[in-house]
């Protein structure tokens, strides 16, 4: 009988350390998968990074802001990811696209309200809000009209904001 528990036990134990050394290997494998993906991940935002500077460089924000959106919709939750959307948000600006801009902006004051970009990104919200009151509407509706004024107000009675005041009561009083 001693001998029955014996060899039941080596041979349990035989068995859990087989299990051991497999699900070790499988680990490792598993490793080598995220490593591949991860660096599959890397090689591809290097290339769309690549392609929106060489757009910048050659002054075609069109295929900037393509590869941006790219980027941003493909990457969301990378490192650096933010200062993409803020970018991609400054060219929506520069190439009239106020609601575009507008929404990356706002997403940004919410999302970051303590990065030092925040007030910048609160500062161009107000700034883009107001660019669409400009527009010639057949309804005549004051709805960006109303944001941008309460926009301003709300930046204004923020006594923590003070780098684009003037600018902002310009834009309050126009």
């Amino acid at each position: 009988m001693a001998k029955t528990k014996n060899i039941t036990r080596t041979g349990a134990c035989a068995v859990l350390l087989c299990g051991l050394v497999m699900l070790g290997g499988c680990a490792k494998k598993e490793d080598k998968v995220v490593i591949k993906k991860e660096n599959k991940i890397v090689a591809e935002l290097s290339e769309l990074q690549g392609k929106k500077t060489a757009a910048l460089d050659s002054g075609k924000e069109d295929i900037a802001i393509g590869a941006l959106e790219q980027i941003v919709n493909k990457f969301p939750d990378h490192d650096g990811i933010t200062n993409n959307r803020l970018e991609l948000a400054d060219l929506y600006m520069k190439n009239g696209q106020h609601a575009l801009a507008y929404r990356l902006y706002r997403s940004h004051t919410k999302m970051h309200p303590t990065d030092p970009q925040a007030e910048y990104a609160k500062y161009q919200a107000i700034c883009a809000k107001y660019y669409q009151t400009l527009k010639i509407s057949r309804e005549c509706d004051a709805t960006d009209t109303e944001k941008t004024i309460k926009l301003c107000r709300s930046y204004l009675n923020d006594t923590a904001l003070a780098g684009y005041r003037d600018d902002t009561s310009k834009i309050l009083t126009a």
